[in-house]
């Protein structure tokens, strides 16, 4: 979902991802559009909640560069 926020990505998984289990890995990328618009705790309380709610599931997180970020905002 380009252009999507943390909120967005994790509450439209929630349905996805509810019958996995152990042996399956859930792979997050995200976080950019959060770190571009300041809000950048918003979009970890989002992630934060929906990796406490998974507890028998793997969950992958990649990060975004902050530092390709700020140039592209002339940040």
């Amino acid at each position: 979902m380009p252009g999507a926020r943390l909120e967005n990505i994790t509450n439209l998984a929630d349905n996805e991802v509810s019958t996995l289990g152990k042996s399956d890995t859930v792979i997050i990328i995200g976080g950019a559009n959060d770190i571009s618009k300041h809000e950048a705790n918003f979009g970890l309380k989002h992630l934060r909640n929906f990796v406490n709610s998974r507890q028998n599931t793997n969950i992958m997180i990649v990060t975004v560069l902050i530092d390709l970020i700020c140039r592209k905002h002339h940040v």
